[in-house]
């Protein structure tokens, strides 16, 4: 259970910019009723635990807004800025002053709105450019809203400082950066208690040093967690899970996955076992994954324009509830 919290912890620290603050509810209260069309993005992964898989719902906000919202204000922002004539289209005129987009933290991928003019231009294709059709570019151009990264596995138990306090990156160590010591390794203490591990200061690992850029995880087995978020990726982790947790095969090849394997509960099993032969099979899974019953549920707030540091809360436990037939839920997971 212990690596298991781990693994969730490493996962969900990634989200936090300036080390979370990660708290949990009284043991069996039910989980906050939410406002009435909650602005928020949800998101499923799976772990990929030894004994079973263990199913988590990620539901994330910034400054109380969902990931989705924060995007189309950011293309309504730049909309408004550059509209110079106020008539709520964009001209090819207008849209060579807007910056070009940045789709990578190094700034080496950038995409100019101008110079895919014919891109952005689609409904319709009037040589103008409206509100609508910026947003749905942006959301192309930058794509799903939430994705898993991955570091370099290797790396050397060694931290070099000099890269980290050297901000201008001018091979010099100036006073007034020996200055700002304190607050850039701040930024680093993940759990926030003014000390630092090898884990947050070493490049390979801390994803908050730029130094080491972080690259999207491949859906593979080699990886502990699965996003799935549409019809090829619920596909995707579902022939993965029969691969890893199949205990069995039937007749015509097809991998099946017992109840005990998957780790969830009887009414969620017995929700999806179509043909009630107390096994899933492929198909079953696949519409399981489309609507799964988390194991764990974590509320995540970031802020962006207000002050603050980022939360991370466990809104829900199921893990040790379906091992124990009894509700129980994390007292901390600091």
């Amino acid at each position: 259970m212990d690596a298991l919290r781990i693994a969730v912890f490493r996962l969900v620290a990634a989200l936090a910019l300036a080390g979370p603050a990660i708290t949990a509810g009284p043991a069996c209260a039910a989980p906050p009723a939410e406002a009435a069309g909650a602005d928020r993005d949800v998101h499923h992964l799976v772990l990929l635990a030894p004994g079973h898989p263990v199913f988590i719902e990620m539901r994330v906000q910034v400054d109380g807004q969902g990931l989705r919202s924060v995007r189309t204000a950011y293309a309504a922002k730049l909309f408004q800025q550059y509209d110079n004539d106020g008539d709520r289209l964009l001209d090819r005129e207008e849209a060579k002053a807007i910056p070009p987009l940045v789709k990578s933290a190094s700034a080496s991928e950038t995409v100019s709105i101008a110079d895919r003019w014919e891109a952005v231009d689609v409904n319709p294709a009037d040589d103008k450019v409206s509100l609508e059709e910026l947003a749905a570019y942006i959301d192309r151009v930058f794509g799903s809203t939430f994705l898993l990264s991955v570091k370099p596995k290797s790396a050397a138990q060694s931290v070099d400082l000099f890269l980290l306090l050297d901000s201008n990156h001018d091979g010099r160590i100036s006073r007034a950066e020996l200055e700002a010591a304190p607050q850039v390794l701040h930024k680093l203490d993940l759990d926030d208690d003014e000390t630092y591990t090898i884990d947050e200061l070493q490049p390979f690992r801390n994803p908050q040093i730029p130094q080491v850029p972080a690259t999207p995880a491949s859906q593979t087995t080699e990886q502990p967690f699965l996003l799935f978020d549409d019809a090829e990726s619920i596909e995707r982790v579902a022939q993965q899970l029969q691969q890893r947790y199949a205990d069995s095969a039937s007749a015509s090849g097809r991998a099946q996955m017992s109840r005990e394997v998957l780790g969830i509960d009887e009414a969620s099993f017995t929700a999806h076992d179509a043909d009630g032969d107390g096994t899933l099979d492929s198909g079953e899974l696949a519409a399981f994954l489309t609507s799964p019953v988390p194991h764990l549920v974590i509320d995540a707030q970031l802020p962006l324009t207000k002050r603050g540091k980022p939360t991370l809360q466990v809104m829900e436990d199921r893990i040790t509830a379906v091992a124990k037939g009894r509700c129980a839920c994390l007292t901390s997971w600091r």
